[in-house]
Formats: C-alpha cells, structure tokens, sequence
C-alpha cells in the first residue's frame, strides 16, 4: 500500500471513529472498532518516541560537530605554537571540523611528533595532552551521535510500519462499510479517504 498523507489518513480516521461511536451495535464495527483504536494507539506511541528520538539525535548531531570543532582549533592552536618556538617537522595542514577522518589522521600524525619531542621540545608534553583530550572527546561524541541514529532510524520503521497498519485497517473498515451500506451511500462516501491509497472500490 503506498505512503498516504498523514493528515488525510487522520481525517479519515476522525470519520471512522465518529461512524463507530454513532453506531455501536453494528457487528462489523464491533469487530473493526478495536482494531482501528488499537492501530492508531501503537502509531500515536510510535509518533511520539519517534519525535523524542529524532530531537536527541540532532542535539547529539550538534554536540558531535561542536566536539570536532574544538579538535580543529585546538590542533591549529598547536600548529601557531609550534611555528612560534621555531620547530620544524611538524604537520602544517589546516583542515576543517568536516573532514573528521583526514583530521583524525592529521592530529594522530601531530601526536606522534610532539610524543617524539617530549623531552627536547619546549611545550610538547602539554600539547599532545591537551590534543589527546579534544579528541577523545570528540569519539565519545561521535559514538553517541551514531547510537542516536541508530535509535531515531530503528523507531522511523516502526512508525512508518504502524501508520501501514493504521491505513490498513481502514483500508478494510471502509470495505465492510461500503459492502453494508452500498457505494453510494452518503455517509460511506463522506468518510474521508487519502487520495494517495489504493481505492477499495472493488470489495463490492
């Protein structure tokens, strides 16, 4: 079945329910009504942690691009050090915060030369603690970005397959209202239905 506009599918949703309440003893909405409630209860739960998810994964979005930010500077904060005592030898690359893996490999590649220079480089030991630190902040940062997108993907399924439902059920109580009430019916016709959805016009 394809994607339906939500908003369509909630106002057709609207104009079940109102035919369910205003008619409670009809034994097809008895057997659809539940269905129908059940469906659009696991998809309103599904909505809500996916909004929850989707806010924590793009705070964590953030806090990630701030972290390799303050990499980046740091790393440049060495480079200025360095030319200021006159060392030579060192990585002189400037990169941005985005290309997180060729800065990776970059401050790794300026580790190793300030670790080499402990002793004999004024400054070095402080330096290489102080690039250590930024960056294994920023893979802390980084692993929790990843999480929370796994976790915002893993509840979008879920929320995509509950709305599946939800219009499913729909699908078919709209079905069973035609087959009761006939296709031209006017209260079969003023339920609502998503214009992108298959038509059920063929249950009769």
């Amino acid at each position: 079945m394809p994607n339906a506009n939500v908003i369509e599918l909630e106002a057709c949703l609207e104009d079940v329910l109102k035919y369910c309440d205003a008619h409670p003893n009809e034994a097809f909405v008895q057997y659809y009504h539940p269905r129908v409630l059940s469906s659009w209860h696991t998809y309103s739960s599904a909505m809500s942690e996916s909004d929850a998810k989707f806010i924590q994964w793009r705070r964590e979005e953030e806090d990630d691009r701030m972290m390799w930010k303050h990499v980046a500077k740091e790393l440049a904060a060495t480079q200025r050090q360095l030319k200021r005592i006159n060392a030579v030898g060192f990585p002189s690359e400037k990169l941005g915060h985005w290309d997180e893996e060729a800065l990776v490999d970059l401050v790794n590649e300026m580790l190793a030369y300030l670790h080499e220079r402990r002793a004999a480089l004024e400054g070095a030991s402080k330096m290489e603690e102080g690039l250590k630190l930024k960056l294994s902040r920023a893979k802390v940062e980084q692993t929790q970005d990843s999480q929370a997108f796994r976790e915002y993907r893993r509840i979008a399924s879920t929320r995509a397959d509950a709305l599946g439902s939800l219009a499913a059920n729909l699908w078919d109580f709209r079905g069973a209202l035609r087959r009761q009430l006939g296709k031209r019916d006017e209260t079969y016709t003023a339920i609502r239905w998503p214009y992108s959805l298959n038509p059920d016009e063929t249950v009769l």
